[in-house]
């Protein structure tokens, strides 16, 4: 991931994307949302970055909100 040599030490990544939820998410993310939150994360986690926190946002009812930390 590019973006990762361009963050600091510790630096942070913050990931907001739609839930895709087989039989719960509409049709419509379902055929325009790539993978899953699980794919998602590990995929960062696997480019060298720590989740340190999933948040719950207010009005935000078919999303999730990751922070990952960079690894050193």
């Amino acid at each position: 991931m590019l973006f990762r040599s361009a963050l600091r030490p510790s630096g942070r990544l913050i990931l907001i994307d739609f839930e895709r939820i087989e039989g719960k998410t509409r049709p419509w993310l379902l055929d325009h949302v790539r993978a899953g939150k699980e794919t998602f994360r590990a995929e960062i986690q696997d480019a060298g970055f720590s989740l340190s926190e999933e948040k719950t946002l207010d009005g935000f009812e078919e999303n999730y909100f990751l922070v990952f930390r960079k690894n050193n």
